[in-house]
């Protein structure tokens, strides 16, 4: 039993080590304008163009109304949370197959710094 705990143990570190190396570690930093940003200037045209798409965060299956970016309650959720920001800088979402593509850079910056500043719908 000792044995294959030890064994399980060195195995997740072993993939740990292997996944890390894989990842790039040189992902952009985003930087922000003092410019005060806002939901439905800023946020929702891109929200339309590359999250709100089938099969995605436009409401419909598979990820249902809890997940349609288009309204502002929905995605504020995501900000406060957290997971909006980390997800856009780290760019884990839109993944890199989507129909629509990735995020621009520019697009990164607004929406972090969208989150940096309250993420204000108006």
């Amino acid at each position: 039993m000792k044995n294959s705990r030890i064994f399980v143990l060195a195995s997740l570190l072993v993939a740990l080590v292997a996944v890390d190396a894989c990842v790039n570690h040189d992902i952009p930093q985003y930087t922000c304008d003092s410019e005060p940003l806002n939901y439905n200037d800023d946020i929702l045209p891109i929200v339309q163009a590359k999250c709100a798409i089938p099969d995605c965060h436009n409401g419909g299956p598979p990820l249902g109304p809890d997940y349609n970016w288009t309204v502002y309650e929905n995605l504020a959720q995501r900000a406060e949370s957290g997971i909006l920001k980390f997800n856009v800088v780290n760019r884990v979402m839109p993944k890199a197959e989507s129909p629509n593509g990735p995020l621009s850079q520019e697009q990164i910056n607004t929406i972090a710094c969208w989150v940096d500043q309250g993420y204000p719908e108006n």
